[in-house]
């Protein structure tokens, strides 16, 4: 049984990681190139994700959010994310092209990040981790 197209949601400065993530969504099954979302740094996409939610439009269903950003990084944008009274649950998935065992303890202590994956992701990561196809 196939799980039903989700809405993606990608937040990372790397044009080249975001085509890469774009298109292993799309060879997974996971998502469509029209369900997916991409900002360049966690204030753009804060910002755009903090209106959808008070003029009730659809939010994503997955969010991957990459550490290392200039603006907001991934940190900043999860904490200001989190004060935002959601409709509805979005798991988060860091993205790093550093991991460090420091980054993978501090997601931890989020309750709606649930993984944090090296990049690039790749479609046996997002079928087993992600969607869970």
């Amino acid at each position: 049984m196939k799980s039903k197209v989700k809405k993606f949601c990608i937040i990372d400065d790397d044009d080249i990681q975001v085509f890469i993530t774009q298109k292993m969504l799309e060879a997974s099954g996971a998502s469509t190139k029209d369900s997916i979302l991409v900002y360049n740094d966690g204030k753009e996409a804060f910002d755009d994700l903090k209106s959808r939610f008070e003029e009730n439009r659809e939010l994503p269903d997955v969010i991957l959010l990459d550490v290392n950003m200039p603006v907001w990084n991934g940190w900043s944008f999860l904490d200001e994310f989190n004060k935002i009274c959601q409709s509805k649950p979005i798991d988060i998935f860091m993205v790093s092209s550093s991991i460090s065992y420091k980054e993978i303890l501090k997601s931890k202590t989020y309750s709606n990040v649930f993984g944090f994956f090296p990049k690039p992701l790749n479609i046996n990561i997002i079928k087993t981790q992600i969607i869970h196809l």
